[in-house]
C-alpha cells in the first residue's frame, strides 16, 4: 500500500503477504520466498514485518540484517525495550525526524542500547531519517552496507 510509486519499477517486486494470524510477525510462506528470490539472483530482499512485539521476531531467522523502525509518536519508549527487540535490531531508524519527540526518542534508543549487556561486538546505529523528504536515507543506506560488510568480514 505504502509503495505504490514503486510497483512499476523495474527490478522491484513487492508482494503483500498476509500473516494470517501466524505467530512471528511473517506469513508462513516467507521463507520460501525469501530463498527464491535470492536463487533468483537479487541480491537485496527487503521484508516488512507485520510490526514486532515479544512474539513477532521471526524476521532474525531470515534476514541478514534487521532494521527497527520507530518514530517520535509510536507510544510508551518502554513497550519497545520490554518486547524484547532492542535485541534484535542491527540498525535502527527513528523516521519522521521532523515530528516533535524525534530527538528524544532517538537519544532514549541510543542509551537503551549503550546499556544493553546482550550486544556483540556491533554496535546498531540510531538514524533519523524522514521518509517523505528523503533526509537521512543515504545513511540508513550506508549504515545497511555496514553491516553486511561487518557480517562478511567475521565469514571470512
Amino acid at each position: 500500500v505504502r509503495m505504490q510509486r514503486h510497483a512499476n519499477d523495474e527490478q522491484i517486486f513487492i508482494r503483500s503477504m498476509s500473516a494470517r494470524g501466524a505467530l512471528g510477525g511473517l506469513a508462513k510462506p516467507a521463507a520460501d520466498v525469501i530463498s527464491v528470490l535470492k536463487a533468483m539472483g537479487n541480491h537485496f530482499v527487503i521484508v516488512e514485518t507485520v510490526g514486532v512485539g515479544q512474539n513477532e521476531v521471526d524476521v532474525v531467522r531470515h534476514a541478514d540484517t534487521v532494521v527497527l523502525v520507530d518514530s517520535p509518536n509510536s507510544g510508551d519508549a518502554v513497550q519497545s525495550v520490554k518486547a524484547g527487540v532492542m535485541e534484535i535490531g542491527h540498525v535502527f531508524v527513528v523516521n519522521k525526524a521532523d515530528q516533535p519527540g524525534a530527538e528524544r526518542r532517538m537519544q532514549y534508543i541510543g542509551d537503551m542500547l549503550r546499556n544493553s549487556t546482550l550486544r556483540n561486538s556491533w554496535m546498531p546505529p540510531v538514524i533519523t531519517t524522514d521518509a517523505l523528504t528523503g533526509l537521512g536515507v543515504a545513511e540508513l543506506r550506508a549504515a545497511i552496507d555496514a553491516h553486511g560488510s561487518s557480517l562478511r568480514a567475521v565469514k571470512h
